[in-house]
C-alpha cells in the first residue's frame, strides 16, 4: 500500500511535496505539528475519541476531517476545522482549500481547537469528569467523620470539650 501511494504521488507530481513518514514517536510529534498549518483526518472508520485529531488541535492546528466516529465530538466544526463527508474527496479538497486560501480563519481556528481541546479533553479534565460521574452514580455519601466533625461544630453545647466518647462512630 505504501509502495502505491508514493508512485500515485509521483505520478501526480507531488513527491517532493508529500512525505510517508510511517509511525512516529511522541516527540516527533510536536515538530510536526509545530511545522504544519492544518491537521487532516481523512478516515473511513468509525473510531472512538481520534487522539490524533485532539493532539493537533491541542498544539493549536485547525483541521479539516471526515465526518465519522467521534470526530464530530473533537471538532466543533466550523469553530476548531470543518467536517467533511467520508469518502468524499472533493468535499476533502474544498475545506483544505478553504482554510488555505484564508490565513486569518485558520489561524483564528487553530486558536479555538487549541483552547477547547485543553479546556474540554486534557487529563484533569477529564478525570475532574469522570470523578463527577462516579459520585453521582454512586451517590457516595460524605465520610461519617466528617459527619460527625460537622455534628459536632453545630451542636458545641450538647458535648463537653474532649467528651466525644458517647457518640458512635
Amino acid at each position: 500500500e505504501d509502495e502505491r501511494l508514493r508512485r500515485q504521488a509521483a505520478a501526480l507530481g507531488l513527491a517532493e511535496s508529500v512525505m510517508f513518514l510511517g509511525r512516529l514517536g511522541h516527540e516527533d510529534l510536536s515538530s510536526l505539528h509545530a511545522a504544519a498549518d492544518i491537521f487532516v483526518l481523512p478516515t473511513l472508520c468509525h473510531e472512538g475519541l481520534p487522539m490524533s485529531l485532539l493532539e493537533a488541535q491541542a498544539s493549536g492546528l485547525p483541521a479539516v476531517a471526515s465526518a465519522v466516529g467521534w470526530s464530530s465530538i473533537a471538532l466543533d466544526d466550523g469553530t476548531t476545522g470543518l467536517l467533511v463527508p467520508p469518502r468524499d474527496p472533493v468535499a476533502l479538497a474544498a475545506g483544505l482549500d478553504a482554510l488555505l486560501r484564508d490565513r486569518q480563519r485558520r489561524l483564528a481556528m487553530g486558536a479555538a481547537a487549541r483552547e477547547r481541546a485543553l479546556a474540554r479533553f486534557s487529563v484533569t479534565t477529564m478525570i475532574d469528569s469522570i470523578e463527577a460521574l462516579l459520585d453521582a452514580q454512586l451517590q457516595i455519601p460524605e465520610p461519617a467523620e466528617d459527619a460527625c466533625r460537622r455534628h459536632f461544630d453545630a451542636h458545641p453545647a450538647r458535648y463537653r470539650a474532649g467528651d466525644r466518647a458517647h457518640v458512635r462512630h
